[in-house]
């Protein structure tokens, strides 16, 4: 199973027991909110740390285009990224194939 959504499962389980400790404890309805939202965000801030930290930037020479890409739970996206943006150490330059080769 994927860190990311390990994480968000933890995360989402935690929601629902505070939850249900805030109505057994009498708590009123926005301390609940107030607990949801902040799990909420801790759960988008992971995901944004996972996307970031799993994406690489790859060059290809025979158009002289470069592309972020990420990798996740079931997932790849790409976005084309000025080439001139991108540190030097963190492009991959891709290898043109010649023909026969595999």
């Amino acid at each position: 199973m994927d860190r990311t959504l390990k994480i968000f499962i933890v995360i989402f389980m935690s929601t629902i027991i505070i939850s249900i400790l805030f109505i057994i404890n009498g708590c009123e309805l926005s301390e609940i909110k107030k607990e949801i939202a902040k799990k909420e965000e801790e759960t988008l801030q992971l995901t944004a740390d996972s996307l970031i930290n799993n994406m690489f930037y790859v060059k290809d020479p025979r158009m002289n285009l470069c592309y972020a890409v990420s990798e996740g739970f079931r997932h790849k996206s790409i976005a084309a990224i000025n080439c001139k943006k991108i540190p030097k150490r963190l492009l991959i330059i891709g290898k043109i194939r010649k023909d026969g080769d595999e």
